[in-house]
C-alpha cells in the first residue's frame, strides 16, 4: 500500500489545493479589479480631453470669425488711406525727384568712399596683427628654446655616466608627414606635450639609483684608488699588514663590480634613455618646425592682405567712374519715374485691397480646416492611444493569468488524480460497508497494508472559498469530489490504548 494513499497525506493535499486555490482566486479578483479601476479612469479621462479637444475647436473657430471681420475692415481702411498718401506723394514726389537723385548719387559715393578707407583700414590692420602673431611667435619660441636649454642639460647631466647615452643626443631627428603638415599652432601644442612627456621620462631616470650612481664617476675613481694612498699612512695610526698587493685586490674588486654595476644600468635604462634622447631630438626639430611656419605665415598673410587691397582698390575706382557717368541719367530717369510710380500704385492699391480680402479669407478658411483636421487628428490619436493603453492593460492580465493557471492545473489535477487513485485502492481492501458481499466475504490470503476508516466528501467551492473564474482554470471533474481516508501500515494505523486499574493485562 503506497504511503500517499494515507488519511495524512490526503488531509495534506487537500489543504495544499485549498492554500493555492484561495491565493490564485484572491490574485484573479484584485487583478479584475484593478483592471476595472484603470478602464474606468482611462474611459473618464479620454472623455475629458475629447470634451477639451471640441471646446478649444469651438474657441479658435470663434476666434477665426472675429479675425476674418476685423480683417475685411481694416484692408478698407487701408484702401481709404493709402489712396489719399498716394495724391499727396505725387505731389511731394516731382519736387523731391531731383534731390532724391542727387542723394543716391552722394550714397553711392559716400559707400565707395567708404569700403576705400576700410580696404586700407583693414590692409593696415591686418599687417599689424600679423606683425603682432609673428611677435608672439618669437617670443613663445623664445621661451620654449629657454625650456628646450633646460631639458638638454638636464639630458645630458643624467647621461653623465653613460657615454653612448649621451651621443644619443647629438642623432638626427625624423618627423612624420602629418607632423610636417601641421600649422605652427599645432606643432606648438605637439611640442609642448612632447617636453612635458620627455621631461617626466628624464626625471623618473634621475631618480634610478645606477644612473645617478655613475653621474659621478671621477669621485668613484677617487675612491678606488684611496687604498693605495692609505698603505703607506696606516702605520703611522697603528695598522699594519696593509700591503699595496690587498690594496690592488680591493681595487679591482671595485673596478670589476663598478664594470657590472654599469653595464647593467646601461641595459636597464636604453630604451629609455634612447626615448628621451629622441624626444629631445624631437622636440628641437618641432621648434625649428614652428619658427619656419610662423615666418611663413606672415609672409603668406602679408602678401594676401596686399591683393585684397589692390583688388578692392581697383573695383572701387572703377564703381566711382560708373556712379559719375550715372547720376545724369538718373535724374532724367526720375521724374518720369514718378508720374509712373502713381499709376502703378493706384492700380496695387486696388489689387492689394482685393488680395487683402482674398488672403483673409484663404486665412479664415485654412484656420478653420486647420483647427478642425487638428481636433480630427487629436481625436483620432487619443481614441488610439486609449485602445493602446486598454489593449496592454487587458494583455497584462492575460499574461498573469496565464500564470496563474500554470500555478493551479497542475495541483487540481494531481487532486483528483490523487481521488481516483484512492478510490481504486480503497476497492480493492474491501467491499462497501452496505454491501451485500459482506455475507460471503472471506478473509483476503495476503494482508493490504491498509484498511478504510471512513469517507471525505468535499465541496471544493465551500472548501476553497471560490474557485478561479478564468476558463483557463477549471476543475478537471466536478467540483464535489469523493476521498477515502485510509490508514496505510505500518505508517499509519496504529491504536493506543490506555487503561487505569482493572483491563491492563487482557488490552496487553
Amino acid at each position: 500500500m503506497r504511503r500517499d494513499f494515507g488519511v495524512g497525506a490526503t488531509l495534506q493535499s487537500i489543504e495544499a489545493f485549498r492554500d493555492i486555490t484561495r491565493e490564485v482566486s484572491s490574485r484573479e479578483e484584485r487583478l479584475d479589479k484593478e483592471l476595472q479601476a484603470r478602464l474606468t479612469t482611462l474611459a473618464r479621462q479620454r472623455d475629458k480631453a475629447a470634451a477639451e479637444i471640441r471646446a478649444e475647436l469651438s474657441t479658435r473657430t470663434e476666434e477665426a470669425d472675429r479675425t476674418l471681420s476685423g480683417l475685411r475692415e481694416a484692408a478698407q481702411s487701408r484702401r481709404v488711406r493709402r489712396d489719399k498718401w498716394i495724391a499727396e506723394a505725387h505731389k511731394a514726389s516731382r519736387a523731391t525727384a531731383a534731390r532724391r537723385a542727387e542723394e543716391a548719387e552722394g550714397r553711392l559715393k559716400y559707400r565707395l568712399q567708404m569700403e576705400g578707407m576700410q580696404s586700407r583700414r583693414a590692409w593696415e590692420n591686418g599687417r599689424a596683427a600679423a606683425d603682432q602673431a609673428l611677435a608672439d611667435s618669437r617670443a613663445a619660441m623664445a621661451i620654449e628654446e629657454q625650456h628646450l636649454a633646460e631639458l638638454d642639460e638636464l639630458a645630458r647631466s643624467a647621461f653623465q655616466g653613460y657615454s653612448a647615452f649621451r651621443t644619443l643626443l647629438a642623432g638626427s631627428p625624423t618627423l612624420t608627414e602629418a607632423e610636417l603638415a601641421e600649422d605652427e599652432h599645432s606643432l606648438a601644442r605637439r611640442l609642448a606635450d612632447l617636453r612635458s612627456e620627455t621631461r617626466s621620462r628624464l626625471d623618473a631616470l634621475r631618480r634610478r639609483f645606477l644612473p645617478a650612481l655613475f653621474r659621478y664617476t671621477a669621485a668613484w675613481c677617487v675612491l678606488l684608488l684611496a687604498p693605495f694612498l692609505a698603505v703607506p699612512v696606516l702605520p703611522s695610526l697603528g695598522v699594519n699588514g696593509v700591503t699595496y698587493g690587498q690594496a690592488g685586490v680591493f681595487c679591482a674588486l671595485g673596478v670589476a663590480l663598478g664594470v657590472f654595476l654599469h653595464r647593467l644600468g646601461f641595459s636597464r635604462n636604453r630604451s629609455d634613455a634612447s626615448a628621451i634622447a629622441t624626444g629631445v631630438l624631437r622636440a628641437r626639430r618641432m621648434h625649428e618646425l614652428c619658427s619656419q611656419k610662423a615666418a611663413e605665415r606672415h609672409v603668406a598673410e602679408w602678401a594676401r592682405l596686399q591683393a585684397d587691397f589692390d583688388a578692392t582698390t581697383q573695383r572701387v575706382d572703377s564703381e566711382w567712374n560708373s556712379a559719375l557717368s550715372a547720376g545724369q541719367g538718373m535724374r532724367d530717369s526720375f521724374q518720369g519715374a514718378v508720374d509712373n510710380k502713381r499709376e502703378r500704385a493706384l492700380a496695387t492699391n486696388n489689387a492689394a485691397f482685393q488680395s487683402s480680402i482674398d488672403g483673409a479669407e484663404a486665412l479664415h478658411r485654412a484656420a478653420t480646416g486647420q483647427a478642425s483636421a487638428e481636433a480630427d487628428r487629436r481625436l483620432a490619436d487619443l481614441a488610439r492611444r486609449c485602445g493602446e493603453t486598454e489593449t496592454n492593460a487587458r494583455e497584462e492580465r492575460e499574461v498573469q493569468i496565464a500564470q496563474f493557471a500554470v500555478e493551479w492545473n497542475p495541483c487540481a489535477a494531481q487532486l483528483f488524480q490523487q481521488s481516483q487513485d484512492t478510490l481504486l485502492a480503497a476497492s480493492s481492501l474491501a467491499p462497501e460497508w452496505g454491501s451485500s458481499a459482506w455475507k460471503s466475504w472471506t478473509p483476503p490470503s495476503r494482508f493490504a497494508q491498509g484498511a478504510q476508516l471512513g469517507v471525505a466528501r468535499l465541496d471544493l467551492a465551500r472548501l476553497t472559498g471560490a474557485l478561479p473564474k478564468d476558463p483557463r482554470m477549471t476543475l478537471p471533474g466536478p467540483a464535489q469530489l469523493t476521498f477515502p481516508l485510509l490508514l496505510t501500515y505500518p505508517h499509519e494505523g496504529s491504536v493506543l490504548i490506555e487503561t487505569d486499574g482493572p483491563g491492563t493485562a487482557a488490552a496487553v
